[in-house]
């Protein structure tokens, strides 16, 4: 079969040498020469193949754009096929430029291969030279193909580091994903294979190439571990012997698949396996598979290779030794929550193909232009000239916008991944009703941002007397709790009172309830030391639970002063014996936009922001971060369906975006960086949004719930229609549910119905429901990183990471680029504090956690405790 590839004579030509075959396994060449066929014609030289026919090269059309060049001969005649291949090639290149992308280095010593006119590019997927069977002179070759190659790719970290000082223009590129094709695996109405149906489960299972990598050892011990289930592994077997592999009646090898018979077979995984055998072969992998696994939703199981416990161990089991590894394969479905499988399945949608495909382009393109061969036109450029801005700012929230505000040099870029600025703090209007996301307010005790609020706002400024409560053993309480125990059942009362007089009896004279204490070790015992046993069971423990989604004997206590309210033990009495004062607390007086929500400050800083001359760029979310050539790469979301992404320079980065996800972002992070990042802990929330056909349901703001899950699913309620009557239509009541959750905390329904039907019925259990009443509005809206909690490691974790990204002229800024939980004035302070740090020549100063409180936008200023 000879046919000839469609070629554009105004295109560059990529040949690639390729070990692997096109129809084998289907992978990373198969998957990046596919998308950049799309803009040049590709030739892919393999192996030869011997048989009886005479010399020659069968030349077969595989995909659009893609042509295969096949040498055969005999094997008892020699012949100079690579002569073949290169006659041909001269013929298909004309005059136009060419690419040479090399997978194997036993390609590049042939003839003039590694010569001038062309540009050289190794992608190293592998360290084929560590595998068995491997060539001679593989190295040497590998290392004229290294100092020739005009640019050098990478398939994961371990290999960066081997070739980063082997080559000046080495790039990262870890395996991607279809993650649209493995996803198929959730669908319910996806067929199982008829070899796999049938089978008893659990099962685990492995696909991909059952060759010397894998530990047989391992498999054969979880099968003997599981005699009920069954161990599966799907894959073409290659440098092993069949006789020599473990048999077991519940082990089954099913041969080679292809890439579109996959997600079936991952859909019938229970639990997915990566059963790496840890030796010179696997000591630079980074699974393809891994990804892929997420995609699919499933639970991974892996041994300890480099690559996946430093790029995924904290969604992938990772077992240390063989015994660990049955053990977390046994439990992993049941350790794998929703939480984990979202994490992953967010990953895996993040790190698509596609954007690696466009990102090499850029950069065979730039070295084209280099070597003066460049004769096409992109019909959109998809990077942008060498330091195009001098300050990038990476989320258009408070933050970001505030770092707008307070640049000197009006030379910035401000870069959003939603359609417009605000970040959290954006507000959606829909059938009447306006939400936010959480129930946000304004109040602040510094003046700057005080007078920003209400010069931005002025007439739609709305101030009132705060109205807060906690409802606890179907009693209201007043905010903050510890000052406000009237109401409560007179036994409750004797216990929290007797345990704040003893408290008492251990404090400093002259000082608040508790204090004069050693500093406690962590955030429970401070509130042992402070309150006593009885406040801190009632409502300190269950609800900074309930809250910040993490055990409060796990969060530290050097982030309190100035935060939460210790009140006299007069006060503590008094607020016993009868109702308490409303007044206590920075937010005791609070601000609400009359019209559009809280969203309308943040439109009209960006409006101020932007009339300083900056420019504004929306619908373009970081994908990836070079801080050594200062360029930042961005997945552009058109509309179009078509993956497109911008390359931008920069002098300096002011980045507001999750500081996991930022690490994340930059592939050859040090491992130091990557650990610190990893081990940053994040509150998700679930805000269920309802709009109630009665108007005034409550005279409240807000109201706490610190009682369990189980009797009240959401932490707390913000009545949205009383911090302003315009955010409900007439005769309407607008409520947000907030819902924390964690992987120590997970949610207890699945699926917004579910979350709905949960909220609704705990709203039932109040007296806020009245027979009548009907839910007339439904809308649930998902925040990954809410809340953060303070834990003992937290700081030595952000000093790690901001030396190596100051050092890189990356400054992050707010919540959850300085990864400390502040309001919305605390973003704007942030922000504002970093980027004067920076202008005056200064390292940004890390705000000290016992400074006095920045207090915002969120209803209750920190979320699980009540402040001074």
């Amino acid at each position: 079969m000879r046919r000839e590839a469609r070629m554009n004579s105004a295109s560059p030509l990529l040949v690639c040498h390729c070990h692997l075959r096109w129809d084998w396994v289907y992978q990373r060449p198969q998957h990046l020469l596919s998308r950049l066929a799309r803009h040049w014609p590709v030739i892919i030289e393999e192996e030869p193949t011997f048989d009886d026919r005479p010399a020659g090269i069968d030349v077969v059309s595989v995909a659009p754009n893609i042509t295969v060049l096949r040498p055969h001969r005999r094997l008892d005649v020699d012949h100079d096929l690579g002569g073949l291949v290169e006659d041909y090639l001269r013929m298909a290149r004309g005059a136009r430029p060419m690419v040479r992308w090399f997978y194997s280095a036993m390609f590049a010593p042939y003839r003039d291969r590694l010569g001038a006119n062309q540009v050289v590019v190794y992608d190293c997927m592998d360290e084929l030279a560590s595998f068995a069977n491997a060539p001679a002179g593989l190295r040497e070759a590998e290392a004229r193909l290294l100092a020739r190659a005009d640019v050098v790719f990478t398939g994961g970290r371990s290999l960066f580091e081997s070739k980063r000082d082997r080559n000046p223009n080495v790039h990262c590129f870890p395996s991607a994903v279809e993650p649209e094709h493995f996803a198929r695996a959730l669908d319910p109405g996806l067929e199982l294979p008829t070899d796999v149906a049938s089978l008893p489960r659990p099962i685990f299972g492995y696909y991909g190439a059952v060759d010397e990598r894998l530990d047989y050892d391992l498999i054969s011990a979880l099968a003997d571990a599981n005699p009920g289930g069954s161990i599966v592994l799907v894959g073409p077997m290659i440098k092993v012997e069949p006789a020599s592999l473990p048999r077991r009646p519940n082990l089954h090898y099913l041969g080679q698949k292809t890439y579109a018979e996959l997600p079936a077979y991952l859909k019938s995984f229970d639990v997915c396996l990566m059963p790496w055998a840890l030796n010179e072969a696997t000591k630079t992998i980074s699974p393809t598979k891994t990804l892929e696994y997420m995609a699919g939703g499933k639970p991974i199981v892996s041994t300890a290779v480099r690559d996946v416990v430093r790029d995924h161990g904290d969604l992938v089991f990772v077992a240390a030794d063989p015994g660990e590894f049955v053990e977390s394969a046994i439990h992993a479905i049941d350790r794998f929550d929703a939480d984990r499988r979202k994490s992953g399945q967010e990953r895996a949608e993040a790190s698509g193909w596609e954007f690696v495909a466009s990102a090499m382009r850029v950069l065979i393109e730039a070295e084209l232009d280099r070597a003066g061969n460049r004769t096409v036109r992109r019909k959109r450029p998809i990077r942008a000239k060498a330091a195009d801005v001098k300050n990038l700012i990476v989320g258009g929230g408070p933050a970001g916008l505030s770092a707008g505000l307070h640049l000197d040099n009006t030379d910035f870029l401000l870069v959003d991944k939603h359609d417009r600025a605000g970040g959290l703090c954006r507000s959606i209007i829909q059938d009447g009703f306006t939400f936010d996301y959480a129930g946000h307010i304004l109040f602040t005790p510094d003046k700057y941002v005080d007078s920003l609020f209400r010069d931005i706002l002025a007439d739609n400024f709305h101030e009132q007397q705060r109205e807060s409560w906690v409802y606890l053993y179907d009693a209201y309480q007043r905010y903050p709790f510890q000052g406000n125990l009237y109401g409560l059942p007179p036994a409750v009362v004797k216990e929290c009172l007797l345990g704040v007089i003893e408290a008492s009896k251990r404090s400093t004279p002259g000082l608040a309830v508790g204090n004069g204490h050693a500093s406690p070790p962590n955030f429970l015992e401070w509130s042992r030391q402070t309150f006593g046993p009885g406040i801190t069971k009632h409502f300190m423990q269950p609800y900074n639970f309930k809250v910040w989604g993490i055990d409060p004997a796990k969060m530290s206590s050097d982030w309190i002063a100035g935060r939460v309210l210790t009140p006299s033990l007069d006060e503590v009495i008094e607020g016993a014996l009868q109702r308490g004062r409303g007044d206590l607390g920075p937010n005791a007086r609070f601000g609400y936009p009359l019209h559009g929500g809280c969203e309308m400050f943040v439109s009209g800083l960006a409006k101020r922001v932007k009339g300083r001359g900056g420019a504004f760029s929306f619908g373009r979310t970081l994908v990836r971060l070079d801080p050594k050539r200062k360029r930042a790469t961005f997945r552009v979301e058109d509309g179009t369906g078509e993956p497109r992404f911008e390359t931008v320079g920069y002098d300096v980065l002011y980045p507001s975006v999750p500081l996991p996800d930022l690490i994340r972002a930059i592939p050859f992070a040090p491992d130091a960086v990557r650990r610190a990042s990893e081990s940053l802990p994040s509150t998700a929330v679930v805000c269920v949004n309802l709009g109630i056909n009665r108007e005034k349901v409550t005279e409240k703001h807000w109201i706490y719930y610190p009682e369990s899950q189980e009797k009240y699913i959401f932490q707390r309620i913000f009545v949205q229609s009383n911090a302003s009557p315009h955010t409900a239509p007439p005769g309407h009541s607008a409520l947000t549910f907030e819902i924390s959750h964690s992987k120590s905390k997970p949610l207890p329904v699945r699926g917004k119905r579910a979350l709905i039907d949960a909220c609704v019925s705990g709203l039932k259990r109040t007296d806020l429901w009245r027979d009548g009443d009907e839910v007339v509005f439904e809308q649930v809206i998902g925040m990954p990183h809410a809340y953060i909690p303070f834990t003992p490691d937290r700081q030595g974790n952000l000093d790690v990471i901001n030396a190596y990204l100051h050092g890189q002229g990356i400054y992050p800024i707010g919540r959850f680029g300085e990864w400390k939980y502040v309001n919305q004035d605390g973003a704007i302070l942030s922000a504002k504090r970093v980027v004067e740090s920076v202008q005056s020549g200064k390292a940004p100063r890390s705000m000290s956690l016992t400074s006095p409180p920045a207090a915002d936008a969120k209803a209750n200023g920190t979320p699980a405790v009540s402040r001074a």
